[in-house]
């Protein structure tokens, strides 16, 4: 019996893929290996099976326009009627083919309670932050024992994803389809996960109709040519802080002596998680996170009395502390709105604990935070943690931020959920923050340090009136009018 053929797979990672038994399943890793085809048409495995619903997604309308507009040749072959205001394909089983844009988790909570069968984001790697997956796979489950519930995606190497994509498969994950069975707790059974690579060469459509199309991926800058054409995960990954190594920036805990320095950082949150960081100056100027502590949905009050027990434990009260620096959030009052109640600050010091501003720079603080966590062969790095829970979870949230596309020097921001505080990037801005109170300052060349001791050692004292020292003119206050500064 002759069948009509909707679409076929080519022989190699499409038909591996394709037939890959795991719950969730990254394809690609390379520009034009048909990554698209194989999420869209794979989805019409179990369109004949009453009660199956499939969701489709990419990242805005404009990409998912093109995608739906692709599906209209094959979906009516097989008897689906179009409905545009749902933007769904029903099939004559009564199973429905669902297509939307998700950008960020606000947009996933749209499918808060509903059930899909078979979900596929195609430009996985677009997707910022990994707690957006989780949520969509939360919503792929089966009831019926003759359907089968798949998680699918697509990826290239860079992009916003990448860190988080890049620990979920490619490090865990073997590239040629292999299951890989990942533990669950509680006893409950495990989820399987697989990555299948594939790259233009896999593609041999493509590669036919248009040959010049690997022409333009070798003509790349060599970046953009080692991730598209050459699917290499390794090469300009998109991490903020490609630096990081638990073997390196973890030290064994530790007790503070009472003559060591130490000094304290306040990412303040309500909604969202507060942070409090505890530094540990060391005598070379190298620093110590010796604790992170966490936690939301406190007033003042409590995160003082939390702080300052785990600080106590730690042989700190609050008067060993050098300074604790703040972000200018806890300051905020809404004047125009009639709030002359005292702000989150003035609340802080009545409960006992003084708070200075930091230094927020965003840029400034990322390139410094880099300083601080580089390291070589004979050279260790200049910020370490000490091995404790709190600072185990700071340290995987630096290690899951990304580089903003939009900004290359800075941190892509990443936003928590209002609802359960969960993700964002409250330690990161904690540990910045900290850093920035203590910057580095990059040493000027022996030879140039010389010759500029030389001048101050031999230059002539010169005595100016206070008013008449730049810095004396715009601090009046700081100098007394009776007596002259000497200026070198």
């Amino acid at each position: 019996m002759k069948h009509d053929v909707a679409w076929k797979p080519h022989p190699g990672p499409q038909t591996k893929f394709l037939a890959n038994p795991a719950f969730e399943v990254l394809y690609g890793g390379a520009a034009g290996g048909g990554k698209t085809d194989c999420l869209l048409y794979g989805g019409l495995r179990q369109v004949h099976i009453p009660g199956f619903r499939a969701l489709f997604l990419r990242k805005t309308f404009p990409e998912l326009r093109e995608v739906m507009d692709r599906t209209h040749a094959v979906f009516r072959r097989l008897g689906a009627e179009w409905k545009a205001t749902d933007k769904r394909w029903q099939f004559p089983s009564g199973a429905f083919y669902e297509f939307g844009y998700l950008e960020s988790y606000t947009d996933a909570m749209q499918y808060q309670g509903q059930e899909f069968q078979y979900i596929a984001y195609d430009e996985l790697g677009l997707v910022p932050e990994e707690r957006i997956w989780l949520f969509l796979m939360s919503r792929c489950r089966s009831t019926n024992p003759d359907i089968r519930a798949m998680m699918r995606a697509s990826a290239n190497p860079g992009g916003a994803g990448h860190g988080w994509i890049r620990k979920r498969f490619i490090s865990v994950c073997p590239p040629d389809g292999s299951v890989v069975t990942i533990p669950s707790a509680h006893g409950f059974p495990p989820l399987t996960r697989a990555f299948v690579q594939s790259k233009v060469w896999d593609n041999p459509t493509l590669v036919e109709n248009n040959p010049q199309y690997i022409s333009i991926l070798q003509g790349l800058p060599d970046l953009l040519r080692r991730q598209l054409l050459e699917g290499d995960w390794s090469a300009g990954s998109g991490l903020a802080f490609e630096e990081l190594n638990e073997t390196v920036h973890f030290v064994p805990p530790r007790s503070i002596e009472p003559w060591e320095n130490v000094f304290a950082a306040f990412d303040w949150g309500y909604s969202h998680n507060f942070s409090v960081g505890l530094y540990l100056v060391q005598a070379d100027g190298a620093v110590l996170k010796m604790d992170t502590i966490l936690g939301r949905r406190m007033i003042p009050e409590e995160i003082v009395e939390r702080v300052k027990e785990r600080f106590l434990a730690m042989g700190v009260p609050f008067h060993r502390l050098q300074y604790t620096v703040s972000g200018s959030d806890v300051k905020m009052q809404d004047r125009a709105r009639g709030s002359f109640g005292p702000s989150v600050l003035e609340q802080f010091m009545t409960a006992g604990w003084t708070l200075i501003n930091a230094d927020q720079s965003r840029v400034a603080g990322y390139q410094n935070l880099l300083h601080y966590l580089s390291w070589g062969k004979d050279r260790p790095p200049r910020l370490r943690f000490m091995d404790t829970p709190g600072n185990r979870k700071c340290f995987e949230q630096l290690q899951s931020l990304v580089v903003d596309p939009d900004s290359p020097n800075d941190v892509l921001k990443v936003d928590t959920d209002p609802t359960t505080g969960e993700g964002g990037d409250d330690m990161y801005d904690e540990t910045r923050m900290a850093l920035m109170s203590r910057p580095i300052v990059p040493r000027k060349p022996s030879a140039l340090q010389d010759r500029i001791n030389q001048e101050r050692i031999f230059a002539k004292p010169q005595t100016q009136e206070p008013s008449q020292v730049p810095w004396a003119r715009s601090h009046p206050g700081l100098v007394s009018r009776n007596r002259t500064e000497r200026v070198v």
